[in-house]
């Protein structure tokens, strides 16, 4: 017969973040530099919220950015590259 000590409990799993601050972003992009990050919260490649007084980064704002190769999300490839005229 089993004891009440002998029972276990199941937690359930913990919900996977949605927001990260801004450093923790800097971590995940290969160490990214402070004025990188904010330029890129700024011009909206990453997209972040105001909570109280913190910048969260939406974690999926971050995986976007990465599937997008490093653009934001109005930005190309080819918009890396002026167009010089040659060839």
């Amino acid at each position: 017969m089993l004891k009440g000590s002998d029972v276990k409990h199941s937690t359930p799993a913990s919900p996977l973040p949605l927001v990260c601050s801004v450093d923790e972003m800097r971590a995940l992009l290969g160490g990214i530099g402070t004025t990188k990050a904010f330029d890129l919260l700024r011009t909206g490649a990453v997209e972040s919220v105001r909570i109280g007084a913190r910048r969260m980064v939406k974690l999926e704002s971050i995986h976007q950015f990465i599937e997008n190769g490093g653009t934001g999300k109005n930005e190309t490839v080819s918009n890396c590259f002026p167009d010089t005229g040659e060839g």
